[in-house]
């Protein structure tokens, strides 16, 4: 299970961040389209981390350890390519209505029902998040309107790791 998830977690994680920055390296910079951004960027990463990059769950050491590794990951390219103004970010959803949710509700005990309640309660907003809610933050990591932020992971969780 670890060498699984550290394949897809964080080797692919890490060879789609080599191969964006050397397209990026290899473009021109992008022009500022709005009034006052001070530099033009190369252009912008968003890696895949999870609030388990940040928290710990029984029963999900793996996951927990390659999406840690992917938030790292994260922080040290900002570092590395801050200078050629490529900004790194991560996004680190929470419990999200995915593919990911249909297995948890297929193997825990309960049943579906028991576990999505469970979930509700757990979350300050009262449901999972919707793959809506963390395609906007993305879309937001993609713009003009973060132009000084790279090496951040933006949590999308309904408040589930304020708590």
């Amino acid at each position: 299970m670890l060498d699984a998830s550290l394949a897809v977690n964080v080797r692919g994680v890490w060879l789609g961040t080599k191969h964006a920055v050397a397209q990026m390296l290899a473009q021109e910079p992008l022009a500022p389209t709005a009034p006052g951004t001070p530099t033009p960027s190369r252009g912008w990463i968003i890696n895949m981390a999870s609030i388990l990059s940040s928290a710990g769950l029984p029963g999900a050491t793996s996951y927990c350890t390659s999406k840690g590794a992917v938030l790292n990951l994260t922080r040290a390219a900002a570092l590395e390519y801050a200078a050629d103004r490529i900004h790194v970010n991560a996004i680190q959803p929470g419990f999200t209505d995915t593919h990911f949710l249909e297995t948890l509700y297929a193997t825990a005990p309960g049943g579906r029902d028991a576990v999505q309640q469970r979930l509700n309660v757990a979350h300050p907003w009262g449901r999972t998040g919707r793959a809506v809610d963390i395609a906007r933050v993305a879309v937001f990591l993609a713009g003009e309107g973060v132009g000084w932020v790279t090496g951040t992971g933006f949590v999308v969780d309904g408040g589930y790791l304020a708590q």
